[in-house]
């Protein structure tokens, strides 16, 4: 597939993701050098990239899918602006691995050591150029029966806007 080099040692063909060994499971490479590939390259996610600074792009996404959450690495060489949705009844959690300068999430300034909360409909991020960052998506389904437990109370409704929390450093590298 041009613009698009799956990594994957067990010559799986490009395009498929690769098993794993939960029912439903499965992990996805892929490096892109083509914005709009990149974008496409996240399985069954609605997304649309602009490449804001000149230059050749070059990106890597990773996907590990589990029953109810998905984690995420994504790195790009160039400035972009992700628009989309991420599916109805989930809600993501993300953090810069590293950032040249502040992202912007939503309206909202993105530092190092911060993390981007919320539901993941309706996302907007414009990331500097050499960004990288990690995130997890949950599945409400599995979220609010854990949040119950954690917290003895409902999902907090704070949790269905699009927020950046700042974390102390040690908990984000911790993290």
């Amino acid at each position: 597939m041009r613009g698009m080099s799956p990594i994957d040692p067990t010559g799986t063909p490009p395009g498929v993701p690769l098993p794993l060994a939960a029912p439903g499971s499965w992990q996805w490479t892929a490096l892109t050098d083509d914005v709009d590939h990149h974008a496409h390259a996240q399985p069954q996610w609605h997304q649309r990239y602009e490449q804001l600074s000149p230059g050749r792009f070059a990106g890597l996404v990773q996907h590990v899918q589990l029953p109810g959450v998905r984690l995420v690495r994504e790195e790009s060489n160039q400035a972009l602006r992700q628009r989309g949705d991420l599916g109805a009844g989930a809600y993501g959690f993300a953090m810069p691995l590293h950032q040249a300068s502040p992202a912007i999430f939503n309206g909202q300034r993105v530092e190092r050591d911060a993390i981007m909360v919320g539901r993941s409909e309706e996302l907007d991020l414009c990331s500097p150029r050499d960004f990288r960052l990690i995130a997890a998506v949950v599945d409400a389904a599995l979220l609010a029966p854990l949040w119950e437990r954690m917290y003895l109370k409902p999902l907090s409704p704070w949790i269905q806007s699009q927020l950046v929390l700042p974390a102390r450093p040690a908990a984000a590298e911790a993290l």
